[in-house]
Formats: C-alpha cells, structure tokens, sequence
C-alpha cells in the first residue's frame, strides 16, 4: 500500500507535467516567435521580407449552432489551403457541435474596422456575418489546436481564408499576427519594419507635416516622442490634435446638443491657453455668444473601461472664426465608424448614451450641410488628460521636421515580440506540483499502511514465543534469530514492493481519468497521458522497500531483543518437565 501511494503519487506527478508538455507542443506547433500587433495593424507586405513566416489575420467570434452561440477564436491563414467561402476547425471544436451535423457554419464576427474595439466611440457589437461550408478538421499535428495565451486549456478554433476575413473586417491587406519557426530578435524585426507599416501616414505641405494614424487614435509613446523630439530639442513647431464628441456646449440657457469638437496647441499660429476656446460662427450665432463669454463643454470620460462618467470644463471664448474654414480643414476631424459615416444624427450607432430625443431639426440641418465638422477648438494641455485612452492621445499631429519620427519604434505602436516556447515549458514545469499534492494527501494511506504492517507482524512474532524462546534455549543469539526472520521477511517486503509499483501505475491511470473529467476543474484541460520516470519509479520502489524493512525492524527489535529472559526460564522448566 505505502509503495503503491509513493509511486503512484510521484507517476502522477509526472504524468501531469509530461502532458502539460505536450499541450505546449500542441499549441505551438514548430513556432518560435510570434509577433503580435495588440491595438493596431501590420501591412502583410512585411512578411515578404521574413522567412519561414506566417502572416495571419486573428478575431475573436461566434459560431451559432442549434440556437447557441459558442465563442471561438478565428484565424485568417492563407498556408492551410482554404477556399473562400469554406471553413477548417479543430477536433474540439468539431467536438462540441457534432450532433448538429453542420454543413454550413454561420460566423459572427466583431464590426470594428480598423478601429480598435472597446475605444469609447465604437461599438463592441458582432454585427458581421460570414456564411462558411464546413470543410474538415484539422488534426493536432497539423496545428489544429494553436493557442497563443499561457494556457493548457484546449482552445475552439475556426480556420478560414485570411483574404476573406480581412474583406468582411475592412482591414484588407494587413495582419495582427505573424509566426515563425525561427527566432528573430528585436533587431532583425526593427530592420525591416518603419512606422507606415503600422498605419501612421504622413503627408507634408507648405513645410508642415501632417501625421494621422488609420487607427484613428496615435499612441502615447508616438505623441510624446515626437512633442519631445520637436518641441523640447529644436523648439520646432509641434501642434497635437484630438477630435471628441462632446455632450453639450452651454451658454446660460442655450445649449447645442452632441456636438464634435477639437483640441488643439495652436489654431493658425495662435497658441490657445488652458481656460480659452475658439468657436464657429454658427455656433456663435445659435448659442448667442460674444467674446470673453464663459462657455461650459460637458463630454464623458472613461475612469475606467467602458464606465462613464460626465464632465465639464469652463472656458472662455477668445475667438469666432468661420465654420467653413474649419470645414476646410480635414486635420481637424477623425472618422468613426458609426458616427461619421451615417446620413443623419439619429443613425448614430455607439456604445455612448446618446440620448436621441435632443436632437434638434437644427441639429439634422447641420448635419447635412456640416457633417462632422467640429464647431469648437479646444486647448489641447487642458483636455488630453481627460480625454485620451489606452489606444492613444491625439488624433493627428502636426511638425515641422518628421525626420523626428524616425526615432519611433515598433513598440510603441504596442507590438510585441514573444518567444512562446520558453514561457510554455516554464509554465508546465512550475504549475501545481501534482507529486506533492497527491504525496499529501496520500500520507494518511502510507500511516495506515504503516500501522497496518505493525499489528498482524507483531502479533506473528507473540504467536511464534516458544519458537523464539526454544531456538534462544539451544545457544542462539538475538543477533542469528533476528537474521532468521530478517531473511524471512526481505522476500515478501520486496515481492509485496513490486506488487505496489505495479498497484501504483493502475492508481495513476485512475488519478489521470479522473483530472481529465470529473476534477478537469483543476487543470482546465483533458486528455492526461501516462508519463513514467523511470527514477521516480525506482525512487518509490526503494522508499516503499526502505520504509517497510525499518517497520519490520522496529517490530523484531521490540519483540525479539527486548524481550524479557523469564520466557526463556518457563521453557527450560517446561522442558525439565518433558
């Protein structure tokens, strides 16, 4: 018993390890380094330039089956040969919806665009579907259960054609993940990539450079390197922009409801301070307002994600400038799906608490005639610490010398350069030690094991007294009595030893059942195959061995050597008798 618990505990330990392993081998493939673009794009003509790289194009979604809707994880490829219009999954998830027999599969898919989603202007709806015919499914050897997370848990993977994804998602021609079987570093990686690739465009004229990202926000890091660069080490020219929808602009009682308004550092040459703003002349004109009036722009900020909180700022009008040249002036507005690209105010779709029933008549006949046009300028050092977000703190900038954006660096565009196989392997070895536990939780059995080898052997040595007493009677010592059954008991302890070993694989093999399905809780993960090490084996074999010559041991010494002589003293009277 005590063998088969040390054992067992010890092949379970293994066992777990061994295919914690191979679930790392798994979800890995061949791969080495992955690069991944978390907030932004890649054009895919970078891959051209990396060998032995997959380019991939990765979502999350949802497949709807028999009224359930399952989440999976959607990879664009284009090196498993799938047809536009078909599909590959893996055995899990083929698994899962077997019964339903799917032909076809019906694909939900986030309708983000290329801008990120959870930013506060965009819905985190899955409003795209893509209708798929149910092709294969792609075994684990063929990397049906690739998985980037830390995890063991199988994943739910969907297969389609990376051209057809990018179409329904409207990122035609870029990617957010590359894998390859090769390590690149750092350096390699910077070589070949600049900052067009990620979606920054740059566009110079009248000596002044203009700066926008299809992503529509710009990084932090980007906006702070290049205001450091120009403004602090040149004392060059620098203007940051940042585009927002704002609640409300007040004057007294007036109010222009859910209006677009821009901060900025400088409007034509003029640097606003922190408690001015510069108005259009409709917006003048419609709240009643004149120079040195105190304004009041209520917007929402994000404390954290996606909890919304109204704020306001006071500032006082310095300047009224004409609506139609901030018309003219494209850096001045952002285009957010939903809000920019609709026909009318109330076809706003966003996941703002925009409340419609004040939207005015004026308020459409702007729209119509002004589109997304801002209708205030607001001092950019006031409002960016209240309004930027995770995915950046400008909509645009403006420099003088974009040579400065030289010193911009992938990272800061958060893409990340990761060796997954290391992690993996450290990850699987340094988890919950299943040897300890079980040894824990097994050392009861090992007691009673223990207890349960005293009693019967001592209760053999008490019957056998007058063997022990006749054989002390004819001139044996303790020390040739105790060898007699020493050789007696060496060949059961080790044959009962071997019986243990082979009594603790079968516990394992039920300890591995069981953690695949009724404990999968502690694992999150299935699947257990037996791993044996053969040095933990001989390890418990010995220990076991080991742990029960002591017992018998301890049983001889107390019964056999300690024994008081007057049991010998009763034979020899027995014997006088005979």
């Amino acid at each position: 018993m005590a063998v088969g618990v040390i054992t067992g505990s010890l092949a379970v330990g293994d066992s777990v390890r061994h295919t914690l392993k191979k679930r790392v081998e798994e979800r890995l493939g061949n791969t080495e380094t992955i690069i991944f673009s978390k907030y932004s794009y890649i054009d895919d003509s970078i891959v051209k330039k990396m060998e032995h790289s997959a380019p991939i194009l990765l979502s999350n979604g949802f497949i709807s089956i028999s009224g359930k809707l399952i989440p999976v994880t959607v990879w664009g490829r284009d090196d498993l040969n799938i047809q536009k219009g078909y599909t590959k999954i893996n055995q899990s998830l083929y698994d899962e919806i077997k019964t339903s027999q799917p032909q076809e599969i019906v694909l939900r898919l986030p309708s983000e665009g290329m801008i990120p989603a959870g930013s506060m202007f965009v819905t985190d709806t899955y409003t795209q579907s893509l209708r798929l015919t149910f092709d294969s499914v792609i075994s684990v050897k063929q990397g049906g259960n690739i998985n980037l997370k830390n995890e063991q848990t199988i994943p739910f993977n969907i297969f389609v054609n990376r051209a057809e994804l990018a179409e329904i998602l409207q990122v035609e021609n870029k990617i957010n993940l590359i894998l390859s079987d090769k390590m690149i570093t750092k350096d390699e990686f910077s070589a070949i990539w600049n900052y067009t690739m990620s979606g920054l465009t740059v566009e110079t004229h009248n000596q002044t450079t203009t700066v926008k990202s299809n992503r529509i926000f710009i990084q932090d890091k980007i906006v702070e390197t290049v205001y450091k660069n120009n403004e602090l080490k040149d004392n060059q020219f620098i203007n940051r922009f940042y585009y927002y929808l704002a609640n409300a602009i007040r004057n007294k009682e007036k109010t222009i409801p859910y209006t677009f308004v821009t901060a900025v550092d400088y409007f034509n040459d003029y640097k606003l301070n922190i408690d001015e703003i510069i108005v259009s002349d409709y917006a003048a004109k419609r709240l009643n307002v004149k120079l040195n009036d105190t304004l009041s722009i209520r917007y929402f900020v994000s404390k954290s994600f996606k909890t919304l909180v109204e704020d306001s700022v006071f500032l006082k009008v310095v300047k009224i400038v004409s609506q139609k040249e901030l018309l003219n002036d494209k850096t001045l507005t952002a285009d957010f799906p939903g809000l920019s690209n609709v026909e009318s105010c109330t076809d706003w779709n966003s996941d703002l608490p925009i409340n419609m029933s004040l939207i005015t008549k004026e308020d459409e006949e702007y729209w119509e005639n002004f589109r997304n046009t801002p209708t205030a300028i607001l001092p950019y050092s006031t409002m960016f610490n209240e309004w930027k977000n995770a995915f950046g703190s400008a909509t645009a900038l403006q420099i003088e010398n974009p040579t400065h954006l030289n010193e911009v660096t992938f990272d800061m565009f958060d893409i990340q350069i990761i060796y997954p196989r290391e992690t993996g392997m450290i990850a699987a070895q340094s988890g919950v030690d299943f040897s300890t536990l079980f040894l824990s939780l097994g050392i009861f059995i090992i007691i009673a094991a223990v207890l349960l080898m005293i009693v019967p052997f001592s209760e053999m040595l008490f019957r056998r007294q007058d063997e022990i007493s006749l054989l002390k009677a004819t001139g044996f010592s303790n020390k040739r009595i105790l060898n007699l059954f020493w050789q007696e008991s060496v060949p059961v302890v080790v044959v009962s030893a071997i019986l243990g070993v082979l009594a603790g694989l079968g516990y394992t093999s039920l300890i591995l059942f069981l953690l695949s399905t009724v404990w999968q809780g502690a694992t999150h993960t299935y699947g257990f195959s037996l791993g044996i090490n053969i040095i933990n084996i001989i390890t418990g074999l010995a220990f076991g061995v080991s742990l029960s010559l002591l017992t018998v041991y301890f049983c001889l010494k107390r019964n056999l050597i300690n024994r008081k002589t007057f049991k010998v003293l009763s034979l020899n009277k027995r014997l006088d008798g005979i």
